[in-house]
C-alpha cells in the first residue's frame, strides 16, 4: 500500500486486485476501483482492463457500457491480449454491421496472437466453418495446449475423423483423441464425457424422464464427478 500511495502504477493496480478479490482485506470494489483508475491513468494496461470489466458488470460503479469499452480499447492497444480477446466479443455482441464484424475479427486475430487461448479458439471455429481446416487445427492445438476443454474436444473431433491433422500423425490419430477427449472430460466438459462413455448419454436422457427429484444436478455432479458445466464462448 505504501508504493501505491507513492504512485506506483504496478503497486495500485496489486492494491486494485487485493480490494476485489479480497485478498488481505474486506472485499471492496469501489476502493478496488479507485486504485484501478489511478493506475491505469499512468497508462497500467492490466487496470485499465480491470475497470472496463468493472463498468461492464457493475462492480462498484454503474454499469457502463460506453466507459466499458473505452477502456476496453485503452488496454487492447497498449497489446492486453485478454482486452483485446474481450473488445473482439465487445464488437460481436454490441455491433450490427459488416465493420463491427470486421474490428472483431481482427482485434481476435491480435488477441490469438499474442496468445490468448480463448482467441484461438475462436478464430478455430470461424476457420472450421468457412474451410480453413488446416488452419483451424493449428489454431485449435495451441489453445488446446493452454487447456481450454473446448479447443481440446474440437481437436479431439479432428484426430478422431483425421480432418486437417498432419500426414506424420494420422497413425496414432485414435490415440491422440482419445487423450484430447479425456482432458476436456476432466474439466467438466459434457460431450467430452460423452466421448469417453457413450453409455453416459443414454443414462442421462433416461433420468431426465423421471421425476426431477430423481434426477437433479447435484445427483448427476455426485454420480459422474464432474460439474456438468456449460461454456459460453463465442461462435461456439
Amino acid at each position: 500500500k505504501k508504493s501505491a500511495e507513492k504512485g506506483v502504477a504496478m503497486a495500485q493496480c496489486n492494491l486494485g486486485i487485493c480490494y476485489s478479490e479480497g485478498r488481505g482485506v474486506e472485499k471492496d470494489y469501489k476502493e478496488a476501483n479507485y486504485w484501478y483508475l489511478k493506475a491505469a491513468n499512468q497508462g497500467d494496461a492490466e487496470s485499465q482492463y480491470n475497470l472496463s470489466v468493472a463498468y461492464y458488470e457493475g462492480q462498484g460503479v454503474v454499469k457502463d457500457q460506453n466507459q466499458a469499452k473505452e477502456w476496453l480499447l485503452k488496454a487492447a492497444l497498449q497489446g492486453y491480449a485478454q482486452a483485446q480477446s474481450n473488445l473482439a466479443a465487445f464488437y460481436l455482441q454490441n455491433g450490427g454491421g459488416e465493420e463491427d464484424e470486421k474490428l472483431a475479427h481482427e482485434w481476435m486475430e491480435k488477441a490469438a496472437n499474442n496468445g490468448h487461448p480463448q482467441a484461438q479458439f475462436n478464430l478455430g471455429v470461424y476457420h472450421g466453418k468457412n474451410e480453413g481446416v488446416e488452419k483451424a487445427f493449428e489454431l485449435y492445438t495451441k489453445s488446446a495446449e493452454q487447456g481450454h476443454p473446448l479447443a481440446q474436444y474440437n481437436l479431439g473431433l479432428y484426430y478422431q475423423a483425421g480432418t486437417g491433422i498432419p500426414e506424420n500423425e494420422r497413425t496414432t490419430k485414435e490415440e491422440k483423441a482419445d487423450k484430447l477427449f479425456t482432458l476436456a472430460a476432466q474439466q467438466g466438459h459434457t460431450p467430452a464425457l460423452f466421448k469417453q462413455n457413450p453409455s453416459l448419454e443414454l443414462l442421462i436422457n433416461s433420468l431426465s424422464k423421471k421425476e426431477e427429484t430423481e434426477a437433479d444436478s447435484g445427483s448427476l455432479e455426485y454420480l459422474f464427478g464432474y460439474g456438468l458445466k456449460d461454456f459460453g464462448y463465442i461462435f461456439a
